[in-house]
């Protein structure tokens, strides 16, 4: 009888993707989401309605501008009784005019642990036993969920920036209590009017906000017992209360058991690519473009990216990037000259989820 023991020329065993076999139940697609305050930024809820900055700051293909944005401060005075007299005196008041100037100057790219620029390599020469993985197609494959990963890091920064241009107001209320008939956790059904009563007190429109949050936003849906799906991003439609944003980053970044009371177009997500125009550049082993990354909403993000191929050492590199800032409104009314309308919403009750003894 022949031997069945392979030659050295035949490939065996087959090489196969985990994920093929797991699905989601492996290390790289158990991450599924952690994109709601980016979806929200770049989604219609936001930016409807108003001139965005991204376009402005592009100037000719490739390069950027400066944008000089002018404002004038409330006009506040009160009234009062004054008789009529042909000499009096008559205290001038103009408007003041200010003007904000606006500059992307933040890039952002993958970063190693002493915040160097990280480029996802491949060698190819290691992958030569493997012949049933294609070095190209198997490269492909690991620069789409990098570019994942670089979106999810980036959703977080953001996540990040809008804690640290909440200036103005903490709020507590008791929002979650617990039945003490059966030790369910119910929300507290005068949510609405308590913020009613806050955004009032601002003089901001109620109809012209949104409610962002984490696992606390997931809970007052569930309670509430009423749920939209949308194109969107993640939103609850309740009746009394504004739509609600989910992120998984929030509790990591604001802390658990709170949420922000945010008004619609209050940020902006503004971002700018470079490998544009004569900047972009196509050839064998070099590539200077940009791509679009869906966020899984139906929108996309536009980043630059750099691809690399070295023959002689037998590597692939590649490497996203972006010009990206959160900018925020201008605050102040005729009540604080601080006011954006901006709250951080905390839970003061001391309910926990029902543990069995």
């Amino acid at each position: 009888m022949g031997q069945l023991t392979p030659s050295s020329g035949l490939c065996i065993p087959t090489t196969g993707e985990l994920v093929e076999y797991f699905g989601k139940n492996t290390p790289e697609g158990r991450e599924n989401d952690g994109l709601g305050f980016l979806q929200f930024l770049k989604s219609q809820a936001n930016i409807q309605g108003t001139k965005r900055l991204s376009d402005s700051i592009k100037g000719v293909v490739g390069k950027r501008r400066g944008v000089k944005l002018m404002y004038t401060s409330p006009i506040c005075y009160s009234i009062c009784a004054s008789p009529f007299n042909c000499l009096e005196i008559r205290t001038p008041y103009s408007v003041p005019l200010n003007v904000v100037d606006y500059e992307i100057e933040t890039r952002y790219t993958p970063c190693d642990g002493t915040g160097e620029p990280m480029e996802l390599t491949l060698d190819a020469a290691q992958y030569q036993q493997y012949c049933d993985l294609d070095d190209a197609s198997f490269f492909g494959d690991l620069i789409m969920g990098y570019d994942m990963r670089f979106m999810k890091e980036l959703n977080k920064v953001l996540v990040e920036m809008l804690l640290t241009n909440i200036t103005n107001t903490q709020v507590s209320y008791p929002i979650v209590s617990s039945n003490q008939m059966t030790g369910q956790r119910v929300v507290n059904n005068e949510l609405p009017l308590w913020l009613k009563e806050l955004v009032a007190t601002a003089k901001m429109d109620y109809s012209e906000y949104v409610i962002f949050g984490g696992q606390l936003v997931n809970l007052i849906a569930t309670k509430f017992g009423l749920r939209t799906s949308t194109t969107q991003g993640e939103v609850y439609t309740i009746n009394d209360l504004p739509p609600l944003y989910y992120d998984r980053n929030f509790d990591t970044v604001f802390g658990k058991n709170s949420l922000v009371l945010l008004p619609k177009k209050a940020f902006q997500f503004v971002d700018w690519t470079q490998y544009e125009g004569s900047k972009a550049f196509k050839g064998e082993k070099e590539i200077f473009f940009t791509k679009n990354v869906p966020l899984g909403n139906s929108s996309f993000q536009i980043i630059d990216w750099i691809w690399k191929w070295d023959p002689e050492c037998s590597k692939y590199k590649y490497m996203p990037s972006l010009y990206a800032e959160l900018v925020k409104t201008i605050g102040g009314n005729c009540q604080d000259a601080d006011q954006d309308g901006i709250f951080i919403i905390k839970d003061c009750s001391t309910t926990v989820i029902p543990v069995c003894p």
